[in-house]
């Protein structure tokens, strides 16, 4: 059977003196060549870019396995077809090229040569199939002399116009698990490596989940006192690297392809640095405004998410305190309950939701709640904004200016902490968008007065009358 070992010395007999510069074969490696001839039919690795994750994987293992007859029909996946071609030339450059694999294994002859599939022969006849297919093209129903594809080499299957946009999340992860697994042979094994791109991304999800065999890679650690990669990748060329990224403005690219996690702490769309947070004994919270927003989901693409109330408070000096957030995955009935009970708990002026949810989902339900209850909502339908980020400037530039307190000991705090740290890249932003309609809501509404502003205007309207009564004398002057 096919080991690690075997790997390393077929890479380094055949493979090694062709690479560019190439380097001494990192620890690393070996240990993805263990993951892949395991037993384990199901394995996800996360490694950073430029370590040579497709030349060990998509290159070297799975020549290893067509060669030593290990697997027959192989399908290699990435984001785009142009891009499983690309690896699929490669594979086909050492088949016909390299003299070393030649003296080894036999002559190999090409039956079949297209860009996008192969089908090769040895000298005794054994044959083997490589596809390159595109991320979400057709892979149902592949056969191959009766035979299903056992082997599926996923490369950079995802890339940011698919893991940033929910809906496109959400089809992909369908056709993942409901077209590609399927179609692979019942003893089949899949490996899936790439970069994490998104917190809700398929590599990201499949990282976590106990059913597969995983493997998460960084570069260096915090203070880069481990390398991943030393002999090619030392403190100083990450460094330099680094430093690239951050004169761009850029450092959450660096902590993505290099990190694997694709958020940077100091370039965060909400910075840790700028919350700011409130003793509950020391607001006057009978001095506040009262304002509430809904994110909802109700409907059947988002049975996953969570609808969102959050209620704020704003004082005389524009300060907002956000003193609930209230989620869960509720149904129609239950989302009316928890708006009213939001209503009489904190009576907001005014509850902020998207135009449209209202009317067409809980309007009559609402109206007739209302009717029934004595109870009534003030509620402002907001135009939907579709990009998110767009949605949450208003109340990012609040935080940046130092203006919104936080309840750090409520607790709702620190799942709603996580979700601001990590938006836009998280697995959820119904919190947040919760909240950018109250930063929306409350760029439409008028300041409250201070109470120096309200004495002033009572004293004013007092004595408006006798107002020729007041004042400087024109003669005197006093």
């Amino acid at each position: 059977m096919l080991d690690s070992p075997t790997i390393y010395g077929f890479v380094g007999s055949c493979l090694l003196s062709r690479f560019d510069d190439p380097a001494p074969i990192p620890e690393f490696h070996k240990e993805l060549w263990e993951m892949c001839t395991s037993d384990e039919d199901r394995i996800a690795i996360a490694a950073p870019r430029g370590h040579s994750k497709s030349t060990s994987i998509t290159l070297s293992y799975l020549l290893a396995v067509l060669l030593f007859r290990e697997r027959q029909y192989a399908i290699i996946v990435s984001d785009t077809e142009g891009q499983a071609v690309q690896f699929l030339g490669d594979l086909k450059s050492e088949l016909l090229d390299n003299e070393n694999i030649t003296a080894i294994f036999g002559k190999v002859t090409m039956l079949k040569d297209s860009e996008t599939k192969i089908v090769c022969e040895f000298e005794d006849g054994h044959r083997f199939r490589v596809e390159a297919k595109g991320s979400e093209q057709k892979v149902r129903g592949l056969k191959w002399m009766s035979k299903r594809p056992d082997l599926l080499v996923c490369d950079d299957l995802e890339n940011d116009e698919i893991v940033m946009n929910k809906e496109r999340r959400a089809k992909f992860r369908n056709w993942f698990f409901k077209a590609l697994i399927p179609a692979m042979s019942d003893r089949g094994k899949i490996i899936v490596v790439g970069t994490i791109l998104h917190l809700d991304s398929v590599l990201e999800r499949l990282l976590n989940d106990p059913h597969w065999y995983t493997a998460r890679y960084r570069a260096h650690n915090e203070d880069f006192t481990e390398l991943l990669w030393p002999e090619r990748f030392n403190r100083e060329r990450l460094e330099r690297i680094r430093g690239n990224y951050l004169s761009q403005g850029m450092p959450e690219g660096y902590s993505q392809e290099y990190l694997n996690y694709p958020i940077d702490d100091t370039n965060a769309y909400f910075r840790r640095d700028d919350f700011r947070f409130y003793n509950l004994d020391d607001v006057p919270r009978e001095r506040l405004s009262y304002y509430s927003a809904i994110d909802f989901a109700i409907s059947s693409g988002e049975r996953a998410d969570y609808t969102v109330i959050v209620t704020v408070g704003v004082d005389e000096h524009n300060n907002m305190y956000i003193i609930d957030v209230n989620r869960g995955r509720w149904d129609a009935k239950e989302i009316i309950e928890e708006m009213f009970n939001t209503q009489v708990r904190y009576k907001p002026a005014i509850f902020a939701a998207e135009s449209g949810m209202i009317s067409k989902s809980l309007g009559p339900f609402l109206k007739e709640q209302m009717m029934q209850t004595g109870i009534f909502l003030n509620i402002e339908e907001m135009v939907p904004v579709k990009d998110k980020e767009t949605r949450a400037r208003g109340i990012q530039a609040r935080i940046k200016q130092g203006t919104v307190y936080m309840n750090g000991e409520a607790s709702w705090y620190p799942d709603f902490e996580q979700e601001m740290l990590r938006f836009p890249r998280d697995v959820h932003d119904d919190q947040v968008d919760a909240l950018a309609w109250i930063g929306l809501l409350l760029n439409k509404v008028v300041v409250g007065q201070t109470a120096q502003e309200a004495e002033d205007e009572a004293w004013e309207e007092e004595f408006e009358d006798d107002w020729e009564f007041t004042g400087v004398c024109a003669t005197t002057g006093y």
